[in-house]
């Protein structure tokens, strides 16, 4: 009963959190259990939108942007949430890498005190994107246009190694085949010439 009564607690303070970040965040939180077509009760897994704090908001920091994804398991906040960088904007690739590392050590680090991290890690994300915002300047869009462009090259030279793969390997396919094919017709000559040697030998002609 003791057990029960410690669960119970321990689910209202990880639901508790999530109605905080929907108060606190608006239209910038999904709870993605909603979307669920079986709607079974399953711990917290939500998306959220997040930028500078609102005193360094406005036009100049409007492109400065992280979306969390962040999902709890049975045993959280005992046992550590899973938290992923979907998307950011404003920040170059190297301090998105260093604000994921960031995340990565606050659920650990919370799992092992048994407190929820959700909220801290959105209060962490904003003050990280607080420190790092630049105004949108041409320098800035050129910096993430480039990096667009290297993200984009990269896609495209993943993409051309696995379509260089599958054309080796329908080569290598279409070889085998012929192979087969020639192998097959050399086996189908030898029987026919057999026949033949054995319809003379058996019809001599006079």
């Amino acid at each position: 009963m003791k057990s029960n009564n410690m669960e119970d607690s321990m689910l209202e303070v990880v639901e508790g959190e999530v109605e905080i970040m929907r108060s606190a965040y608006c239209e910038e939180f999904s709870d993605l259990r909603e979307q669920d077509v079986w709607k079974v009760a399953r711990p917290p897994e939500v998306r959220i939108t997040l930028g500078p704090h609102h005193s360094q908001g406005g036009t100049l920091h409007a492109h400065v942007k992280v979306v969390l994804r962040i999902i709890t398991g049975e045993g959280y906040p005992n046992k550590a949430a899973s938290v992923h960088i979907e998307s950011f904007s404003g920040l170059s690739d190297k301090e998105g890498e260093e604000l994921y590392n960031q995340l990565q050590k606050k659920v650990y680090e919370f799992a092992e005190s048994g407190m929820v991290v959700m909220l801290e890690l959105c209060q962490h994300t904003q003050n990280y994107l607080s420190e790092h915002a630049r105004p949108y300047t041409d320098s800035i869009y050129d910096e993430m246009v480039a990096e667009q462009e290297s993200r984009r090259r990269a896609d495209q030279k993943a993409e051309e190694e696995i379509q260089r793969q599958r054309e080796l390997q329908e080569e290598a396919h279409r070889s085998t085949m012929q192979e087969e094919v020639a192998r097959w017709v050399n086996q189908m000559c030898i029987v026919t010439t057999k026949k033949w040697i054995f319809f003379f030998i058996i019809h001599p002609r006079t």
